[in-house]
């Protein structure tokens, strides 16, 4: 087995998995999917410090990306007073509000990795969430997958290396 297809064996645990919580601290990019089985929920945590994008292939438009960050929320009154840091201040934290608050109960359909780490989720409404490595360096995190309960369990870390 190839360490792609280890890889892929551990981020399947995803699928069917429903999207609750989408966030960034810093600059670091979070998405939360929480699995229902009836009796336990369990939460893992997608945390992004690469380029990614979220996009709808359809409508032929991106819907956020991580660039998004650094710009002002449309919101905003005086870009001159911006502050990137400070949350709901930035584009990012309001397409991905938006994006999430439009599509309660998404879950994930399919999820896609390739030889370098570029992670590509498609969501039940055909949305697409696209992370891409962006470095060269196995010291630079660029994703992570993890159970958020289990402290002592392995955390699936993707570099540039």
């Amino acid at each position: 087995m190839t360490s792609t297809e280890m890889i892929g064996d551990y981020i399947d645990v995803l699928v069917n998995q429903k999207v609750i919580k989408i966030g960034r601290s810093a600059n670091m990019i979070w998405i939360w999917f929480e699995k229902n089985d009836g009796v336990k929920s369990t939460i893992w945590c997608l945390h992004i410090q690469s380029t990614f994008r979220i996009l709808n292939l359809k409508r032929e438009e991106i819907i956020v990306g991580s660039s998004d960050i650094y710009h002002p929320s449309k919101r905003m009154e005086n870009a001159d007073d911006f502050d990137w840091e400070q949350q709901g201040n930035n584009l990012f934290d309001e397409k991905s509000k938006n994006w999430l608050e439009k599509n309660i109960g998404i879950s994930v359909k399919k999820i896609l990795i390739n030889l370098w780490g570029d992670l590509r989720i498609i969501f039940s409404n055909n949305d697409i969430l696209e992370v891409y490595i962006d470095n060269s360096t196995k010291y630079a995190e660029c994703w992570r997958l993890f159970e958020k309960e289990k402290k002592n369990k392995k955390h699936l870390v993707i570099t540039g290396g």
